[in-house]
């Protein structure tokens, strides 16, 4: 039973990450590829948006520093926790309550 239920949260957790995530672009837009904010030297930010491609890095070219990120709104400029910390958190939590029934 314990294999089942962790089996569970896993599927659940991964069917979650599979959605598009939702990146800022003037507004909130949905994104199939990586959320970027770009900075250029001495300036808070000067760009968000949303890249086509799958990105998972940080980019210098011609004093334009680029970060690419994949979660929900990941890029702010704030930083927040947003829907998917708390579902992964509340996923987390019954796991364990679970886990410590059976």
């Amino acid at each position: 039973m314990k294999v089942v239920v962790t089996l569970l949260v896993v599927v659940v957790t991964l069917l979650h990450y599979g959605e598009a995530v939702k990146c800022y672009n003037k507004k909130v837009v949905e994104c199939g590829g990586s959320c970027f904010i770009k900075t250029t030297d001495g300036d808070d930010f000067s760009e968000l948006g949303c890249d086509p491609a799958f990105k998972n890095k940080t980019t210098v070219e011609d004093g334009v520093t680029t970060k690419y990120c994949n979660g929900d709104k990941c890029n702010s400029a704030v930083v927040s926790f947003g829907v998917s910390f708390g579902f992964n958190l509340f996923l987390l939590v019954q796991g364990t309550l679970l886990h410590q029934l059976l």
